[in-house]
């Protein structure tokens, strides 16, 4: 079953209904229920990043409104997965997992709307373009290669949840390496890092916070 991270805005009575909430703790929201929607779709994690890209360019400029940010986050996603998966999701599949709260006809729209307000500008350099295969091979050897990958990619987005994607993406990956180490070493992991750790399917988590802690 799908987590509905945002159950509490979407299946709200009314829209007339006023809800405050600040900005930082709602993109978070945000971006985790879009990290849960892309393992739930199998999607890459560049997917993921690419889509808090796109989330955070358009509302920089943009802006937005409480009731359709979830529309701006399942759309940037919409958008994304074009860019980065060899296949994609039909967009009926992008609207059942808003809970019902937007319609295929409003992710189209907005998707025209966003990339033109963007001026279709989504390329960039991500995180993952700077890994450093001498110092991943010569560390965590308790890893394989591609577990160090993924444990990264958890270290990565946790760095996304906290920083918007305007950041310089080399001080973003820097930093998510400098966390990652101290974290793989000390056994302390923030409340984000198990958050995304947790819900990567292609970790053993268990192993992670349990096995190496004794």
């Amino acid at each position: 079953m799908r987590k509905r991270v945002f159950q509490d805005i979407t299946n709200l009575q009314t829209k007339r209904i006023k809800v405050t909430i600040h900005k930082s703790a709602h993109r978070k929201k945000l971006v985790r229920w879009i990290y849960e929607v892309c393992k739930d779709f199998k999607y890459l994690e560049y997917t993921y990043i690419i889509t808090v890209l796109i989330i955070d360019t358009y509302t920089e400029k943009h802006g937005f409104d409480l009731e359709e940010y979830q529309l701006i986050g399942i759309t940037a996603l919409f958008i994304g997965a074009k860019i980065e998966e060899p296949t994609t999701h039909l967009v009926s599949e992008y609207a059942a997992v808003t809970d019902g709260a937007f319609s295929e006809q409003e992710i189209i729209k907005k998707e025209a709307a966003m990339l033109e307000t963007i001026n279709f500008n989504i390329t960039a350099k991500l995180p993952q373009f700077y890994f450093n295969l001498d110092y991943f091979n010569n560390n965590f050897k308790e890893f394989s290669l591609s577990e160090k990958k993924e444990i990264l990619n958890c270290f990565i987005a946790a760095q996304l949840e906290q920083n918007v994607c305007t950041k310089n993406m080399f001080l973003l990956y820097l930093e998510a390496v400098r966390e990652m180490e101290t974290a793989l070493n000390t056994f302390l992991y923030s409340e984000p890092i198990r958050f995304y750790i947790e819900n990567n399917p292609r970790i053993n988590s268990q192993y992670i916070f349990n096995k190496r802690n004794r």
